[in-house]
């Protein structure tokens, strides 16, 4: 009995190798996941492209985590409030201006 990462990784269709870049963290912990159903990374893309193609949209539906909901709500609530912010170039700019205190 094959698995279904097999039945879809049919090496006599043409493919096309893609690269992204993941939290290894997250890479290891879905890894773990996929492998109790028989899959790779592979297969599992290849699941989630198939569901796509076939159906025209997302087979879940995306959403923001507690955390990203949160710092949405503080952008606009800072956007919103008129409160005068500070933009920076770049880190050691930032930490420039915390580290004076004339800037307190």
């Amino acid at each position: 009995m094959e698995t279904l990462g097999a039945l879809l990784n049919d090496d006599k269709q043409k493919k096309t190798k893609i690269q992204v870049s993941l939290d290894s963290d997250l890479v290891q912990n879905a890894e773990r996941k996929l492998a109790q159903y028989g899959m790779t990374r592979s297969s599992a893309l290849n699941v989630f492209y198939h569901a796509v193609a076939n159906s025209d949209q997302f087979p879940f539906t995306p959403k923001l985590s507690e955390r990203e909901i949160a710092m949405q709500k503080l952008d606009d609530a800072f956007a919103h409030a008129n409160i005068p912010t500070k933009g920076f170039k770049n880190k050691k700019e930032a930490m420039e201006f915390l580290k004076d205190d004339a800037n307190w």
